[in-house]
């Protein structure tokens, strides 16, 4: 049986961790060694930490000062002796006690080098199918890197220890997650996507002591004038994605796929938080006069799209469109998922689609999906 280190790193977490260590401890999977690093914390972490130590030997504590949470990884990744890594955060937990030895046995009957899986989220999935992806194959590759919350986040998939080669990079704060799996990619050939949810991530809402990054973003006043929101904080990320980009992806054409996906991001943010249509104007707006959304529509115009003349009018058309459509799906609690549905209306937004246009496969996926609800997409669709 194969041996799984499971990292988490804490930090005044004394609220969340016996959510968080329950869900690891009710496993069925039992070769497994659970790594917590406490990062410098001032609440009653460590004493709850020592309380679960007692009770599983399998349990290790690392006790030092504050150095941030790829810091705590990393020295989970230095100590780790396992076949097998999965990370985990403090505050989230995992939904089924078999979510190991399904993961496992997954990896072992596919032959995959990493297997990844679905997870909850307040108002994001991964739109990715489930089955085994051949990376080594172009169409298999775009696929599944398109697909943010499948490809970058630390805590939704079952690594070989043997594909990290380098480590999370300790001077970002924002996105280290999606730079260390992007360098991970390189070394993964094979990888196996679970669609079913097994993972529960916790998204603090705007009123409690620790509020979640997202949360913290949109709810500072005037955000909408700041450039700190994830499509601003995405784009001090390029230089570094460039240089991965072109050390180990020089044949693909990536630059500006994430950009247009910070944008969406942002956008259904806005409207999980529900800050009002007139703010959701002036911030896309604001985004629509940066160069770099010039270039993502350039970008997107190759793939046979046309782009529409009067962007001003396309991004007002797209905020009110896609902001119905978000509430309609929320509210109607629509079989559809959000990130394919905006990307559907923003390309009907600022692009003349023909019916025999070659689209690339998400948009084609999207208009489908959108067609097969019951939702009335003529009033979305301008």
């Amino acid at each position: 049986m194969k041996k799984i280190s499971l990292i988490i790193p804490c930090y005044n977490c004394e609220k969340t961790i016996k959510r968080c260590l329950d869900s690891v401890f009710s496993q069925d999977y039992k070769n497994l060694e659970v790594l917590v690093i406490n990062d410098g914390s001032t609440d009653n972490t460590l004493e709850l930490l020592s309380s679960y130590a007692q009770a599983h030997e399998n349990l290790k504590i690392f006790d030092r000062p504050n150095r941030g949470v790829s810091s705590a990884r990393n020295l989970g990744l230095r100590e780790a002796t396992g076949d097998y890594i999965e990370f985990l955060d403090s505050d989230d937990n995992f939904l089924y006690p078999d979510v190991l030895t399904r993961l496992v046995e997954k990896m072992e009957s596919s032959k995959a080098d990493m297997v990844v899986f679905n997870f909850t989220h307040p108002c994001f999935e991964s739109h990715l199918k489930g089955g085994l992806y051949d990376l080594t194959n172009e169409q298999d590759f775009m696929t599944y890197y398109q697909d943010f919350f499948a490809s970058s986040l630390p805590w939704n998939r079952l690594i070989k220890k043997e594909l990290i080669a380098e480590k999370f990079d300790e001077d970002m704060c924002f996105a280290e997650d999606e730079i260390f799996n992007l360098k991970v990619l390189k070394n993964t050939k094979k990888l196996y996507y679970i669609e079913d949810v097994l993972y529960n991530y916790y998204c603090a809402p705007p009123s409690s002591e620790k509020p979640s990054l997202i949360n913290r973003l949109y709810s500072e006043k005037e955000f909408w004038n700041k450039k700190s929101t994830i499509f601003y904080s995405g784009l001090s990320l390029m230089p570094r994605r460039q240089q991965i980009y072109d050390k180990e992806y020089p044949e693909k054409n990536l630059k500006y796929l994430r950009p247009l996906e910070f944008f969406l991001f942002d956008f259904a943010f806005m409207n999980y938080l529900n800050i009002p249509l007139k703010y959701q104007f002036l911030h896309c707006q604001k985004i629509l006069q940066t160069k770099i959304f010039k270039k993502i529509l350039i970008f997107y115009r190759k793939n046979n799209l046309i782009l529409k003349l009067n962007l001003k009018k396309c991004m007002k058309n797209f905020v009110k469109s896609a902001s119905a459509c978000f509430r309609e799906i929320k509210r109607k609690s629509l079989n559809i998922k959000i990130y394919p549905a905006l990307f559907a209306i923003f390309a009907n937004s600022f692009y003349d689609l023909k019916e025999n246009s070659r689209t690339q496969d998400l948009l084609e996926e999207a208009l489908f999906a959108l067609k097969e609800t019951s939702l009335n997409m003529t009033k979305y669709i301008v």
